[in-house]
Parts: structure tokens; C-alpha cells; sequence
């Protein structure tokens, strides 16, 4: 079986629906023009019951991850400066942006409230009315650890496989790409690339969350320089990567009942502070 292994939010089902809808591994040559969710998951081909016979893709987390001498791997590896994409991408597409169910996947919910209880003072269930800016700052200070664990290149290193691509191989040089994957698995490619391209271009308008990570470095430079420049965040996740930027460079946000971040730099430049250590 041909197996794609990609990090959580690593466009791994994308991939997938490609390398069996443009090849030979498809019964169904017409069924080639794509659509994508609003959230821009291709997750509507994970239901495709001839495919799952042929390819599966997954993480290293997944319950069924292993790997026989049969199988002929693809690994699709993270890049560092697209962590919190990848991270918005798994809250939309796979949580529809639920921030207590995602993130109770990710940490016991009995940490979570012991944590917010000792560090805010908030002795109350960790559900939907937790106030936002507790929130914020509890995800600020636990986002990098979470990178780290779940985009770390080691884990990938000696497992046996046909091929191995970044995350920017699928977005910036698809079809070269593609065509290289499908020269490791041997598989014929059955559809033209004006069709591939046409394809690959739908999907790149879907992605509302790449780039994220890099819009919010630029934004954290604009703040500490208090240039003029719109707020990029789309989800609670990328305000607190800028808070946790922000530590990072020692500045530290009056953030107590911010609730509401705000949407231009020099805004939130008014209420940041440098801390000496």
C-alpha cells in the first residue's frame, strides 16, 4: 500500500487525493476537478471507500500508523517557519474551530484547569465561557512546547521510504512534485497538468491559513517598531503565538480582560512593555 505520512495540518489528504485521482491507482478517470471545503480541507475524499484500499495518509499519532516491508512510504515533512499554519489548519479542518474540543485533545482537561487555576486564579470548568484573554495567555505560554512536539523533524529520521518532500514542495512546486512522487511509487500519471494546475490553484486560494506564522512575525515587527499595519490574526491561536513572540523578544502585553485584541499594531504597541531579566 502507498502511505503518506505528513504532520497534523500538512496538507497529507490533499496529497493523497491527488496521487490517487491523477494516477492509475483511480476506476474513475472523470472524476478529476476538485472542490474544497470552506475551510479548505480536502477531507471529503477520506470517504472515497476504493481509495482507502490503495493509499492511506496519516500521522505518526494515528492508531494505524505502521509500516510492513510492502509498503512504499511518503513522508511529508513540517517547515519550521509554517508551525502555526499548520496548527490553524487542524483547528479548522478537523475541529471547525472548537477551541475546548481541539484543545482537550491535545492536553488533559484536568491540567488545563489546575494550570488556569493556579496561574489565573481561575477555579471554573475549562468550557466555552473561559474569558478569552485567559485563554490567550494560558495558549501563549504552551504553543512552542506544542510545536516542538508535534512538527519535530527527528521523529521522522530512519523510517524506511520511497520518498521524502517538505510541506512548501506541495504548495510552491506541485507538479514537479508530483511528478516525482509518482516516478519513486511507480504509478502512471493519467490526467494533463492544465487540469493538475487548474486543480492546485483552487486549492491554494482555499488555504485561508497559509502564511499565517509569517504574517505574524511581520506583525510582531510592526508592533515593536510602532509601524502602522492591520492585525493578520484569524484565529485565538495566532494571537497567542504573538503574545509568545512578543515574550520572546522581552515584551510582555497588559493583557488582563483583553478580551478583544487589537486590530492595528500601533494599538497594541500602546500596551506592550519591555521586561529585564
Amino acid at each position: 500500500m502507498i502511505k503518506i505520512l505528513f504532520p497534523p495540518g500538512g496538507y497529507g489528504t490533499y496529497l493523497a487525493r491527488c496521487l490517487y485521482n491523477y494516477t492509475n491507482l483511480s476506476i474513475n478517470t472523470s472524476d478529476v476537478f476538485f472542490e474544497f471545503a470552506s475551510s479548505g480541507s480536502s477531507h471529503i475524499f477520506r470517504e472515497n471507500t476504493d481509495a482507502k484500499t490503495k493509499i492511506w495518509q496519516g500521522h505518526l499519532t494515528s492508531p494505524d500508523w505502521s509500516i510492513n516491508n510492502t509498503d512504499q512510504l511518503i513522508i511529508v515533512l513540517p517547515n519550521k517557519e509554517h508551525h502555526l499554519d499548520y496548527f490553524n489548519n487542524q483547528f479548522d479542518k478537523n475541529y471547525n474551530q472548537k477551541i475546548v474540543k481541539y484543545i482537550s485533545l491535545l492536553l488533559p482537561i484536568d491540567d488545563i484547569s489546575n494550570k488556569l487555576k493556579i496561574n489565573w486564579n481561575y477555579d471554573q470548568p475549562f468550557d466555552s465561557t473561559v474569558p478569552r484573554y485567559i485563554l490567550r495567555e494560558f495558549f501563549s505560554f504552551w504553543i512552542q512546547d506544542c510545536f516542538n512536539n508535534s512538527y519535530a523533524l527527528e521523529k521522522y529520521a530512519n523510517i524506511p521510504n520511497k520518498i521524502t518532500i517538505n510541506t512548501q514542495d506541495i504548495i510552491l512546486n506541485f507538479e514537479n512534485t508530483f511528478n516525482a512522487i509518482c516516478l519513486a511509487t511507480n504509478l502512471t500519471k493519467t490526467v494533463d497538468n492544465k487540469t493538475i494546475r487548474k486543480n492546485h490553484e483552487t486549492f491554494l486560494l482555499a488555504q485561508r491559513h497559509y502564511g499565517s506564522q509569517l504574517k505574524c512575525d511581520q506583525w510582531v515587527n510592526a508592533i515593536i517598531e510602532g509601524n502602522e499595519m492591520d492585525s493578520p490574526c484569524k484565529t485565538i491561536f495566532d494571537e497567542a503565538y504573538i503574545q509568545h513572540s512578543l515574550r520572546a523578544l522581552s515584551y510582555e502585553i497588559k493583557c488582563n480582560g483583553l478580551n478583544n485584541f487589537p486590530v492595528l499594531s500601533t494599538d497594541l504597541n500602546k500596551i506592550i512593555y519591555k521586561v529585564l531579566h
